[in-house]
């Protein structure tokens, strides 16, 4: 299992699925295929932080999913 630098809480799993893979995720509490991360940062100091993290996926059911994860 892979960790997020920034929000070492949230976990994903590179999963292999015929000839390709893809990252398994949960979002908004539901296991999901990770489609894309949007990251927000704020630049101040010698490396910028992140202030959120977007995660948009797909259900297995094919309901698409989005969860904002914050670092508080």
């Amino acid at each position: 299992m892979l960790h997020l630098t920034a929000f070492k809480q949230r976990g994903l799993v590179i999963a292999r699925h015929g000839q390709s893979f893809r990252a398994l995720v949960e979002i908004g509490g539901k296991r999901a295929t990770l489609d894309r991360i949007f990251v927000q940062t704020s630049e101040g100091g010698l490396l910028p932080s992140v202030q959120y993290l977007d995660l948009f996926g797909t259900a297995p059911d094919g309901t698409p999913l989005k969860e904002r994860v914050t670092s508080a």
